[in-house]
């Protein structure tokens, strides 16, 4: 848990903060949920939090939140449960979309 929450402060307290933080991959096998006084508050810029979680198709309707899922929640972040590469690619799109759209996130692309 201090890992995430040091990861998660590092972020949030930084003078020029990323944009977004994404955290990709599998249901972790901690299920507490996060100490708010382990987490610092937001300065006025905070980064977007996004959980692209990966659970096995044969779980669909039957995950439970996990300590990533309740960091980002506390983060007022967006969580995405994906069971398939097609279920990632509509992720990533959504993600995008609602970074894109987000008024604390200016994006630049590419030619």
């Amino acid at each position: 848990m201090g890992f995430l929450a040091n990861l998660s402060n590092e972020e949030v307290t930084r003078k020029d903060p990323s944009d977004a933080v994404v955290f990709l991959g599998p249901t972790t096998h901690l299920r507490d949920k996060m100490p708010a006084e382990f987490l610092k508050p937001a300065q006025d810029k905070k980064p977007a939090f996004f959980y692209l979680r990966y659970s096995p198709i044969f779980e669909r309707g039957r995950e439970f939140p996990d300590a990533i899922q309740r960091l980002t929640a506390a983060r007022n972040g967006t969580v995405l449960i994906i069971h398939s590469p097609g279920e990632l690619a509509e992720a990533i799109q959504r993600m995008q979309k609602q970074w894109e759209t987000s008024s604390q996130t200016q994006v630049s692309r590419l030619p």
